[in-house]
């Protein structure tokens, strides 16, 4: 996915740049700043699945959102639902889900959406809750697909579909099954529809070949400065000197407060990332065989919940021009101190592999 922007519901993203549909409106103030309810990325385990699989996929969420901390320190809580087993829909153009997630919805009901149950006798992979959901490939998935005279590797597609709401996640009634996403966002506690800030969704298309595979990018290591999250810590379990113990219990990298009033004049700390090998694989699909297959492009996008990067996303490899210059990040401590920060990276191929690691530092 490009980044999991998403709004209107033609305009729903995706993890593969050689597939996506981005946003159509302009992301330019949400792309790294986490300060909502952020559906950051989607990743399958397999990001080229097999015929009669079963496929572990998992959604990175995060509630940035000011709101996200009740007046009584409890966190609200957030929906994630998953909608899968729209295989083989009409021109591969996820648009045409839209009738099945209709009837699909129509059975779950709203009590099915209340009470987060999968409607009974619906088959696996196909309703699931929460950050991860395991897609189930049909065994003839493929063999049951006309393929195209230029095809060289048989191949199917089913659509994902993961939702994200800050509220209670409800169908909405008369949408228009030809335009409309079939779901809202809603408040629980006044029954107000919420928008793009506390309400997200998209699809992830999962791609299906018997005769060929792709690995996700193999993101090893994430670091501020140089350095990374220490051991675990607590009250009788310091951290060292130059390290702070955060609230999940690990010490952090300590990293000093920029107090300019533009962030552009603040000192940028560098934020690394450490792949395996191979980085890029031969960019092999249904119409490039292996012999004709330039290699993959493969980009970082980085995001933060305090602070900012200079810059969302940088190339690590270009299937033209090689490797990038540099496509480690540049953020900038512009925020109050004692601020505790979460800072991620997000690689993507163009084959559908997608991996994350994120860090969290302390500005003093």
């Amino acid at each position: 996915m490009k980044h999991f922007t998403l709004r209107p519901w033609v305009c729903a993203l995706l993890a593969a740049a050689s597939v996506a549909a981005v946003g159509c409106e302009d992301e330019s103030d949400r792309a790294t700043d986490v300060d909502t309810l952020r559906l950051l990325a989607v990743r399958a385990e397999t990001p080229f699945a097999k015929s009669g699989s079963q496929v572990p996929m998992e959604a990175l969420v995060f509630d940035g959102s000011p709101h996200a901390v009740r007046p009584d320190g409890t966190k609200r809580p957030v929906e994630v639902l998953w909608l899968g087993g729209c295989v083989n829909p009409p021109g591969d153009d996820f648009r045409t889900c839209n009738p099945y997630l209709y009837e699909l919805l129509a059975t779950l009901g709203d009590s099915g959406l209340a009470s987060h149950q999968v409607p009974a006798g619906a088959p696996a992979g196909v309703v699931g809750w929460g950050t991860t959901f395991t897609a189930v490939v049909p065994q003839n998935a493929i063999s049951s697909r006309p393929q195209a005279p230029d095809v060289v590797h048989p191949y199917s597609v089913q659509f994902v579909f993961t939702i994200a709401c800050a509220g209670e996640i409800v169908r909405l009634p008369g949408a228009d099954p030809t335009k409309q996403f079939p779901l809202g966002c809603r408040d629980p506690g006044t029954g107000v529809m919420l928008g793009r800030d506390d309400f997200e969704f998209g699809y992830f298309p999962l791609y299906v070949y018997d005769d060929i595979e792709n690995h996700a990018p193999d993101l090893q290591e994430i670091s501020v400065d140089g350095k990374v999250d220490g051991a675990a810590c607590s009250a009788t379990n310091p951290c060292p000197a130059n390290m702070h113990c955060g609230t999940a219990g690990v010490c952090l990298v300590v990293v000093p407060r920029c107090g300019e009033s533009d962030a552009d004049d603040c000192n940028s700390h560098p934020v690394a990332i450490k792949l395996g090998n191979p980085v890029s694989e031969p960019d092999v699909t249904a119409r490039i065989p292996a012999d004709q297959a330039a290699m993959e492009t493969v980009w970082v996008s980085y995001y933060a919940n305090a602070g900012s990067f200079d810059k969302g996303s940088r190339i690590i490899y270009d299937s033209n021009s090689g490797w990038g210059e540099e496509f480690h990040g540049a953020w900038r401590s512009n925020v109050a101190s004692g601020t505790e920060a979460r800072l991620w990276a997000v690689v993507h191929d163009s084959r559908n592999g997608v991996s994350w690691r994120w860090q969290d530092v302390w500005v003093e």
